[in-house]
């Protein structure tokens, strides 16, 4: 997935698994991961009760979405506001990619979530870490209509 922009991610690599709904002969047309891989990959810090959860709930990815061609207006670009979730433990992407998508298009907060994996990170985030959700909905609230 992010494999060849962030150099070499084996991790990554071992785990993508290329489906071919359309035969072997054409392009693939999803991805899939490795269940046995998910725990070192990105739940490299969660309970394995979510690598349980994670390894029945995940599905493959299809192509199709991900490859449509994205038309951004100057007008419109930037009017939704972004903020980024960065995550320096993530095995998927690196650090390194994550610091190049900020700077590509910076957000206008980055807040760092340190000590989790995804799965449980993410859940943790909305359901207790409330010093990151609060003051992006604190902003929001406070932000003056158009």
């Amino acid at each position: 997935m992010f494999s060849q922009k962030a150099g070499s991610n084996d991790l990554m690599q071992q785990a993508q698994i290329f489906l071919y709904a359309n035969g072997n002969n054409h392009p693939p047309t999803a991805i899939d991961l490795n269940k046995s891989l998910l725990r070192d990959l990105l739940f490299n810090q969660s309970p394995a009760k979510d690598v349980a959860l994670a390894s029945v709930s995940m599905r493959p990815i299809p192509f199709v979405p991900v490859l449509e061609k994205l038309s951004l207006s100057e007008m419109k670009y930037g009017s939704v506001r972004r903020f980024y979730i960065e995550t320096p433990e993530d095995n998927a992407i690196p650090i390194t990619l994550q610091e190049s998508m900020i700077n590509a298009s910076p957000p206008e907060r980055v807040f760092c979530l340190k000590g989790n994996g995804l799965l449980i990170g993410f859940i943790d985030l909305v359901n207790h870490h409330e010093r990151f959700v609060v003051p992006v909905s604190g902003e929001l609230i406070q932000q003056e209509p158009a």
